[in-house]
């Protein structure tokens, strides 16, 4: 039975380009995941919501702090 993968598209692409890759890792996403979801590489697909979450909060971070 073939694990649910997924693909980044354009758009998550560039967001995730916004973000530095060490804010991932530290929030938890493997290196590895990360560069095959840049590669444009199929990963599962609870690693890349996993990797949707972390920019998400990042995101809302970063933009409570620029009042």
């Amino acid at each position: 039975m073939a694990l649910a993968e997924r693909l980044a598209d354009k758009e998550q692409l560039a967001r995730i380009a916004r973000v530095p890759k060490q804010e991932f890792m530290r929030r938890g996403i493997n290196q590895h995941t990360l560069e095959k979801i840049c590669r444009r590489e199929p990963v599962r697909a609870l690693k890349f919501a996993k990797c949707l979450k972390v920019l998400e909060e990042y995101e809302a971070i970063e933009d409570g702090q620029s009042f």
